[in-house]
């Protein structure tokens, strides 16, 4: 229902304001650092291990003679976008001179998160966007994704269900690891440059952080352990193409 909504929402707002705004449409790709309860917040190794691949579609909208500050900079973003991470431990809780239980058990823990994003970004440009001159133009934007996949916890070890497999402060309570679906909201924030190589086209490199409100997109909800009590987040670097389309 939540997803169903969301569509509704969007492709009613594109297809009422239409009539005055350029059109572009546009791929991506680019690596994807997940960032979870595998590993401490704000780890180093944990976020530069733990990538995997993204790549999107978008469609943007532009103002067609724009006369404002902000019809002449703003672009507003649809996108769909699919990513997906291979997750392990990195950090202090699993150094290799670490010969403890509870080490073990995490340096066993493997993991896999995968999913799909639609969403509006508001894309605000240093300058005018309309002159298409070959500037370089740098950009700022924020937004909001709907997002749903799934994910796996597995260990090297053996059955995670089975006592022993998993540490203790993702066993001492119920509910606390998932081989599931899920879905949830997500706000953005991220930066970027555009290129226009003409009229007719522009490539853009974007750096964007996302962030869940739900701390299961990686299978895990630590709920009684320190580090990992934040919800999840993902940090994504694009380099993509956008065509122009006209009105």
């Amino acid at each position: 229902m939540k997803r169903l909504i969301t569509i509704v929402i969007i492709f009613t707002y594109v297809s009422v304001f239409s009539q005055t705004f350029m059109h572009e449409v546009g791929v991506f790709i680019g690596p994807v650092s997940t960032q979870t309860d595998y590993g401490e917040r704000g780890d180093f190794k944990s976020n530069t291990r733990n990538i995997g691949p993204s790549v999107g579609l978008t469609h943007t909208l532009s103002f067609y003679n724009g006369r404002s500050y902000l019809e002449e900079n703003l672009r507003m973003r649809t996108e769909f976008s699919y990513a997906s991470t291979n997750l392990k431990y990195y950090g202090i809780y699993v150094d290799p001179t670490d010969t403890s239980l509870a080490a073990n058990q995490l340096r066993g823990m493997k993991g896999k998160t995968q999913y799909s994003n639609i969403g509006v970004q508001f894309e605000l440009n240093a300058i005018n966007i309309q002159k298409r001159r070959g500037d370089i133009n740098f950009y700022g934007t924020v937004g909001g994704m709907y997002s749903m996949g799934s994910s796996t916890v597995s260990s090297t070890l053996g059955n995670v269900n089975v006592t022993g497999i998993l540490p203790i402060f993702l066993t001492d309570d119920i509910d606390e690891y998932r081989n599931a679906k899920f879905d949830t909201f997500a706000m953005t924030a991220g930066f970027g440059v555009n290129f226009d190589l003409g009229r007719n086209s522009r490539i853009f490199a974007e750096y964007r952080n996302q962030f869940f409100f739900s701390d299961w997109v990686d299978g895990l909800n630590a709920k009684n352990f320190e580090p990992n009590k934040k919800n999840d987040a993902a940090a994504q670097l694009s380099f993509g193409i956008a065509f122009y389309l006209g009105r």
